[in-house]
């Protein structure tokens, strides 16, 4: 990785950078309310399973699927502009010896410019072959549309959802002024054609891919931004002091690094959740009497 691009990375990964993550806690604060997470130990449990089987599981696989969609279209992209530019090169030959014909350069005995034109050598054109047809499925979403279609409907919960579309959106914002790259504002005008949010980790991954950073440092960071938020909110709520909040980060790496390796290998069709106690949670929370976060 470059050091434009590790530095990038850090940025999008602080919790400093504006995507209001503070004021979400994925249920957590009912679960503190219920007396179901009160220690270290509780607040680990419940982050892991938001991870590795929860909406953190999703949107680690989502991400992942993301930013290769994103290399993907971003390479059909060069690869159709590219046969743009050899297009106009040879319409621009064509027309160049098309003028040095008038002009009486090119009448030379046998020259290739006086050969038959193609339709009186049969072209396929003129020997009953179809010309050929535009693709039917045109208007079909592209694998990124697809993906993005899925992650803004892939919740449990009515907060669940707001917490991961409100930051999508705030990232996407956001970067587009601060880090602005074509990409992104493909990504947000198909966004306001379709009606369609954009979550977190789509805008993130979209981003990541589009300035270069790698897959899996760019995975590993965002997975850890989850885990660092939920760890956060739980010092917060329990309430933990500073010292045993970086604890359970620490206790936190190898869940991730393996969480990353399964993501990656990872199909669509794989992709689920199992965290029923998480999701209830997050039901409850909705009409908690006293809240602090927004989820």
């Amino acid at each position: 990785m470059t050091e434009a691009a590790l530095y990038k990375l850090l940025t999008w990964s602080s919790p400093a950078y504006p995507t209001g993550a503070f004021s979400y806690s994925h249920g957590l604060e009912w679960a503190v309310e219920a007396g179901d997470v009160t220690s270290p130990h509780e607040l680990l449990n419940y982050v892991t399973a938001v991870l590795t089987r929860g909406g953190g599981w999703i949107d680690t696989v989502l991400f992942a699927h993301a930013w290769r969609a994103t290399q993907w279209d971003d390479s059909s992209e060069q690869e159709h502009r590219a046969q743009q530019e050899a297009h106009l090169q040879q319409q621009g030959h064509l027309q160049q010896q098309a003028h040095l014909r008038q002009q009486g350069h090119l009448r030379q005995q046998g020259h290739p410019e006086q050969q038959a034109h193609p339709r009186q050598q049969g072209h396929p054109e003129q020997q009953g072959h179809p010309r050929r047809q535009p693709n039917p499925h045109h208007d079909s979403p592209s694998p990124l549309e697809h993906l993005t279609q899925l992650a803004a409907a892939f919740r449990g919960s009515a907060e669940t959802a707001l917490e991961s579309r409100q930051q999508g959106t705030a990232f996407l914002d956001v970067t587009r002024k601060a880090w602005p790259h074509p990409t992104l504002e493909v990504l947000a005008k198909q966004s306001a054609i379709t009606d369609t949010p954009v979550t977190h980790c789509i805008a993130v991954a979209v981003a990541c891919a589009a300035h270069e950073i790698p897959l899996r440092p760019a995975l590993h960071a965002y997975v850890h931004a989850v885990a660092a938020n939920l760890v956060s909110a739980g010092a917060r709520l329990i309430p933990l002091g500073q010292t045993q909040a970086q604890i359970a980060i620490a206790r936190l790496s190898t869940t991730i690094t393996g969480i990353v390796d399964r993501a990656l290998i990872t199909s669509l069709d794989d992709l689920g959740t199992a965290a029923p106690a998480v999701e209830l949670c997050s039901l409850h929370h909705e009409t908690q009497y006293t809240r602090l976060f927004r989820s």
